[in-house]
């Protein structure tokens, strides 16, 4: 049996938590639990190269489990760039990519994701840049394209992931 562990949104600068006490009590947990895979479903820091560091730690830390990272809106506030998050940073980084999981016809597939509040009848796209731009955490993010532009590219780029694991009868 696999076993496969999920957080997400820990927030831990904004929560104000000691790197070095988090990371030995996050390491002594995963150990003793001793998951396959640990996936890091996004925002552990406002800055992507302190969550990446975080994950690259944590990983020295936790022996077999297999640590994975997808960045949440928050990690891409800050030390990062758009072409950064769109690329295979290192191995943990599970951005637009997948891992079998050995022994099964399982896949995970990991992707940023985004959104773009079309989906919700009667609000206007311009009406949700305006707010985006003025009050909303992403305002930050590094962005070369409107949010539909980059919600169509993470379509795009599931349904290629999603059909790569068809083809593979994953």
């Amino acid at each position: 049996m696999v076993k496969i562990a999920v957080t997400s949104d820990n927030h831990f600068d904004i929560n104000k938590q000691d790197y070095q006490e988090i990371l030995a009590q996050q390491s002594q947990y995963i150990n003793e639990i001793n998951p396959d895979f640990y996936l890091i479903t996004g925002d552990l820091f406002n800055d992507f190269k302190k969550s990446m560091t975080y994950v690259s730690d944590l990983q020295q830390n936790v022996g077999s489990t297999n640590v994975l990272f997808i960045a949440g809106n928050h990690d891409m506030g800050r030390g990062t760039s758009f072409e950064e998050l769109e690329s295979p940073v290192n191995e943990h980084y599970l951005h637009n990519k997948y891992i079998d999981i050995p022994g099964t016809d399982w896949r995970i597939i990991g992707h940023n994701g985004w959104y773009d509040y079309l989906f919700a009848e009667g609000i206007d796209p311009e009406e949700v840049a305006t707010f985006r731009r003025g009050f909303y955490y992403d305002r930050i993010i590094e962005q070369p394209m409107s949010d539909p532009e980059r919600m169509d590219l993470g379509l795009q780029q599931m349904k290629v992931l999603l059909d790569d694991a068809k083809a593979a009868n994953k």
